[in-house]
């Protein structure tokens, strides 16, 4: 049990802190908090608000050892039996004696994450990587260094090769090992980037959709297109922060945040490398060409960019156009002659996923006026057909993916990610990622929290109901047990009492709650209204709908509450991933990516802050549309 300090002197040296279960042991500075501590010792905890001790995710037990006192935040979030058993916020306790920590794995943030899955369509094989093979007449030739360029264009039919000093040296240790017969990969009929003498090998490229909050990776055969295994994780950054703004906040403050940051990137974008090749008996040496796709902040950290002026209005990027660079120049794991293909970006908050996504879906190319919303933190939208496409980032903020949210978590096992509210009684059913079973099945996984799916269930139940008002209010007409006053005095509605759940804890939607999702999807709606004025139309032919979490909403509860735009219910779909299908596109197509590029030139793009109409409309977006 946790013991406060009494006044007396402590040593200001080091301290040793250990973290239970793991046995992970670590040293820090006196003071330092337990969230510093763990980080620095690989134990990586859920921080949404990156250490600000406002959204309470942080939870851990001192089990012994002393801490800082008490501080007013933590009682904003943790009862009387919590503080007894010595349970305290990580960003707020500061370590003033050697401690040992327990962690329990709900507060964890790496991990697994949901798989992003995209819609299969018919591909155009041709990938930017050609293998080509080629023989050497007669015995083995002696072949000077100096004209090793020479040869391989003759050998390859290929003019003006560009071929590494590493090439080179890979063809005459072949050529003076007696090798007759090689494998030459060809890189845009412009580079040779490997030779060796010819024998099966796996001929693989990864697609990454590095997302704010999931990295998603696609392992694919570039000899028949084939998805070979897809994999995704917790991006680990959130550790400093859900959204984008926490980690340019955390990310700027100095050279060594920005180099942590990145460095977390790279790290797990190596571990799914290493993975998801053991897994089909192939190599990181396999791997001989990649794309990548990211929101601008996202593509800005891997890259290793200069942030500040992203920092600020008018929110320019350091480099707009498309990269190539070799994989090894920023740390990634592949083939020696790799290279990595970044999409292009098209503004501040406008970035490489979109343009992934639009090639993807192809609105450039359709006559439909179509508007394509990417429900994820950024909430970017693209609207348009053929003729004319605007795209604008709405800034909606984590709420939508669970975060920000009292009871909210991401679409894990365990968290309920539907809803049903009973009209008479008010009793919730719902449903558990993981579980499956439907409505009116009791769920055999007891609930961790709720995502953002089921938060759009119940607060579009709840005015189903009239338990809340248009302007989001909790009524004073209607009375039942689930309503209440929570320990800090907000109204809440009980969705899950805590003798029913994994945490121990009740799992509640409180007013603040539900003041979060008004301005999520006040934003949005004040966004795709302000697009459609710019088209000059009333509604949408098509809608689609990107993003993990948009897989998962209820298309009418969505539409209740004003999430999405007027639209005919059949022209409203869902199209998974439509980024990372169009970094997977980028792979397997090299055309793609001057698609993307031309796509990129064309949009126009809308800064919402300074548009008028947005700003009228938001403030009208934050009620809730009058009930059919």
């Amino acid at each position: 049990m946790l013991v406060t300090p009494r006044g007396d002197k402590q040593d200001k040296g080091r301290l040793k802190v250990s973290f239970l279960p793991f046995e992970t042991d670590t040293s820090c500075a006196y003071g330092s908090t337990i969230l510093e501590a763990a980080r620095n010792s690989g134990v990586y905890l859920e921080s949404d608000c990156n250490g600000t001790g406002t959204c309470g995710k942080c939870r851990v037990q001192v089990i012994e050892g002393r801490a800082s006192p008490w501080t007013d935040c933590e009682s904003d979030f943790l009862g009387a039996v919590e503080k007894k058993a010595g349970y305290r916020l990580a960003c707020k306790a500061k370590l003033l004696t050697d401690s040992k920590v327990l962690v329990h794995c709900s507060v964890l943030c790496n991990g697994p994450a949901e798989e992003k899955t995209f819609r299969q369509h018919p591909i155009t094989l041709d990938p930017a990587i050609q293998l080509r093979e080629f023989r050497l007449p007669g015995p083995a030739p002696e072949v000077a260094a100096d004209r090793i360029d020479m040869f391989l264009s003759k050998a390859l039919g290929q003019q003006n090769l560009i071929v590494s000093e590493s090439v080179k040296n890979q063809l005459l240790s072949g050529v003076r090992a007696g090798e007759g017969s090689f494998s030459a990969l060809c890189r845009l009929n412009r580079e040779v980037i490997g030779v060796e003498a010819n024998k099966k090998r796996c001929l693989l490229g990864v697609a990454l959709d590095i997302g704010t909050t999931t990295i998603a990776l696609y392992l694919c055969d570039l000899t028949d297109g084939r998805i070979l295994v897809g994999a995704a994780i917790t991006n680990p950054q959130v550790e400093f922060g859900l959204d984008v703004l926490s980690r340019l906040a955390y990310a700027s403050q100095n050279h060594d945040n920005a180099s942590r940051i990145r460095a977390r990137l790279i790290e797990a974008v190596n571990l799914l490398i290493r993975d998801r090749s053991a897994e089909i008996g192939c190599k990181p040496q396999d791997i001989v060409d990649i794309t990548v796709v990211g929101n601008t902040v996202m593509h800005h950290i891997f890259l290793g960019l200069d942030l500040h002026s992203l920092r600020k209005a008018p929110f320019i990027p350091n480099i707009k156009e498309p990269i190539d660079i070799k994989a090894d120049m920023i740390g990634l794991t592949a083939h020696p002659g790799a290279y990595v293909h970044v999409l292009p970006i098209q503004a501040g908050f406008v970035g490489a996923d979109s343009m992934a996504a639009v090639i993807s879906e192809e609105l450039h190319l359709s006559e439909d006026h179509t508007l394509l919303m990417d429900l994820g933190t950024n909430g970017e939208l693209i609207a348009g057909n053929r003729d004319l496409l605007f795209a604008c980032s709405c800034a909606t903020g984590p709420a939508l993916e669970g975060a920000s949210i009292k009871s909210g978590m991401r679409a894990m096992k365990g968290a309920i990610d539907r809803v049903w509210i009973d009209e008479l009684t008010f009793a919730p059913q719902y449903r558990t990622v993981g579980d499956g079973r439907g409505q009116g099945v009791t769920p055999s996984l007891r609930p961790k929290g709720i995502c953002g799916s089921g938060i759009i269930d119940v607060i579009a139940g709840l005015y189903k109901t009239k338990l809340i008002e248009g302007s989001g209010a909790f009524t004073k007409a209607l009375m039942t047990s689930r309503l209440r006053n929570g320990p800090d005095g907000t109204r809440e509605f009980l969705l899950v009492p805590a003798e029913e759940t994994w945490t121990g804890r009740d799992i509640v939607l409180n007013q603040k709650d539900i003041r979060q999702v008004q301005l999520a999807k006040a934003a949005l709606s004040a966004g795709f209204r302000s697009l459609m004025e710019k088209l000059g139309i009333t509604e949408f032919q098509r809608v689609l709908i990107a993003g993990a979490f948009g897989m998962h909403i209820d298309i009418d509860n969505a539409k209740s509450i004003g999430l999405i735009p007027p639209c005919d219910r059949d022209g409203i779909s869902f199209v998974g991933n439509a980024a990372g299908r169009g970094a997977y596109l980028s792979l397997v197509d090299k055309e793609k990516r001057l698609e993307a590029e031309r796509v990129a030139r064309r949009i126009q793009h809308v800064q919402l802050a300074a548009e008028p109409l947005f700003q009228h409309e938001f403030v009208n977006c934050l009620r809730f549309p009058p009930l059919a």
